[in-house]
């Protein structure tokens, strides 16, 4: 998950695991960098490619036939991206000349 920009975060005591918090509640394989989102003022909350969120989450075994919001694969490139979208880049085709 993903908790940027909601004042206090976290209310009562969850455990909360591979999460990017903006005021850096403890936990394991917890941050708190800002997630790079591609467009927050609009609504659009897939991180860009720079993010420390991508391939920073933790699998579970529900995610292996899981999809994103946007109806993607849950995990690519072997490890979860946290928050709810999976970022997916464009494969480079590389062309060799002789």
């Amino acid at each position: 998950s993903i908790l940027w920009t909601n004042n206090d975060d976290v209310v009562g005591s969850p455990t909360l695991e591979h999460c990017n918090i903006e005021d850096g509640d403890a936990g394991t394989g917890n941050i708190s960098a800002d997630p790079q989102f591609d467009d927050a003022p609009n609504g659009d909350f897939h991180i860009g490619m720079g993010s420390p969120c991508i391939d920073a989450g933790t699998n579970q075994g529900w995610m292996a036939s899981a999809t994103d919001l946007d109806g993607w694969q849950r995990i690519d490139n072997g490890t979860v991206d946290m928050g709810c979208y999976e970022t997916y880049f464009p494969v480079a085709t590389v062309i060799s000349i002789q």
